[in-house]
């Protein structure tokens, strides 16, 4: 079957000139040719190479104070950062990169450009698909650059059978070019649900499910040229693992169930039951059962992540140490939870006024206000405070 076209999220850049010299220890010195600045192959619209910088997640650390459960009587013991209290993730300082392709490439070569502008081949292996969704024809590739340049610049090339050809999909070239990230905040039109309207349907009581449907939108984001939506459900995994999962990035890509994934051009209105109006990468119905996550990120001309819904009220999810069960952390998603209620029953609302205030200290630390919404790199890399790193967290929920 011929795959569509048509999810063009940026424009196609020229390729700059130069050349990348990488030392071996015993051997030679590899010189790349500063001739070589484009692969052999054809610029494609039906691919897109997506960049940003490695950010760790950020945790909120409290120990649980009498009454037993969160509250505001609990000791607030600090933030620290996921790759330094325990939890993992890519070293400080590395790329990220998605590919999303729409081609009948069967893999893709990933090339890196030097500081005098010559392309070499970042892998000597081929990237395989860590996502296949089969009703939209696309497929997602990722890889990370743990030792990128100064002025990391990638372009991404499609093989087929495993080897390149003349008529191989090129990608946009991607380039990080700023050091901040908008934060996105999704916000909800329509929050007239029943506060009779059960959060699983079908509903053993037989309450109606009409209500269970939220519309989400966002504001457009400076510099962004298209955005990426997500609606998932994450799967069984380690407090680890979904503490990773909500690290600013395009998409979260692991142990998790796609439902929804789609572009758009500017803002739009969408729900859990409503049919997204943009281009759709795969579109499987929603079951009526649980709860579901949506992720917004926007991508701008260079290739860039230039925001995501990191943090707001509805966001965070909460893990507890699995050796001390009084101490736990809050920590974002990089979504919020579906259906959202703002309604004021304390079974059905989305928002505490505690993680409202933990949300404009999140702003503080990492945009220097209670309000902020751009964010800067470096304020993710704050210190390690010793006594909150090596823990095992166990996630607790949403």
């Amino acid at each position: 079957m011929a795959r569509r076209t048509g999810f063009l999220l940026l424009g196609l850049a020229a390729i700059t000139a130069g050349a990348l010299l990488a030392p071996a220890c015993s051997k030679k010195p590899l010189i790349v040719s500063p001739g070589f600045t484009v692969p052999e192959g054809m610029p494609s619209n039906g691919v897109q190479l997506v960049i940003w910088p490695e950010r760790p997640n950020i945790l909120a650390v409290f120990r649980d104070l009498p009454p037993v459960g969160e509250g505001d009587e609990d000791e607030f013991l600090g933030f620290e950062r996921s790759d330094t209290s325990g939890i993992g993730g890519n070293p400080v300082g590395s790329v990220n990169g998605m590919v999303l392709d729409n081609t009948v490439a069967d893999g893709y070569q990933v090339f890196r450009r030097a500081p005098n502008g010559g392309l070499r081949s970042l892998f000597d292996f081929p990237l395989q698909p860590v996502a296949r969704w089969l009703d939209g024809h696309w497929e997602l590739y990722r890889f990370v650059d743990t030792a990128p340049t100064s002025a990391p610049s990638y372009i991404a090339r499609g093989l087929f059978g495993g080897g390149p050809a003349l008529t191989s999909p090129l990608s946009n070239t991607a380039a990080i070019v700023s050091d901040t990230l908008y934060n996105i905040t999704l916000t909800f039109p329509n929050d007239t649900q029943d506060l009779n309207s059960p959060f699983t349907c079908p509903d053993p009581h037989n309450r109606p499910c009409a209500g269970n449907d939220s519309t989400v939108t966002w504001q457009s984001v400076p510099g962004a040229t298209s955005y990426l939506v997500q609606i998932y459900q994450l799967n069984a995994g380690s407090g680890n693992q979904i503490i990773l999962s909500g690290r600013p990035a395009l998409l979260d890509a692991d142990k998790l169930h796609y439902f929804v994934v789609g572009g758009t051009q500017n803002p739009v209105s969408f729900g859990i039951n409503q049919a997204f109006p943009g281009s759709v990468l795969t579109g499987l119905p929603t079951p009526h059962l649980g709860q579901y996550l949506v992720r917004v990120s926007a991508l701008g001309s260079h290739g860039d992540l230039r925001g995501v819904s990191y943090v707001q009220c509805e966001s965070f999810g909460t893990a507890v140490n699995a050796d001390d069960p009084s101490i736990y952390a809050k920590f974002p998603l990089a979504a919020v939870t579906l259906p959202h209620f703002s309604l004021n029953d304390q079974d059905k609302k989305s928002c505490t006024n505690r993680n409202a205030a933990l949300t404009r200290a999140y702003a503080q630390l990492l945009g220097g206000s209670p309000s902020a919404s751009l964010f800067r790199s470096q304020a993710f890399t704050l210190r390690s405070n010793p006594q909150l790193a090596g823990h095992h967290w166990i996630f607790k929920g949403q």
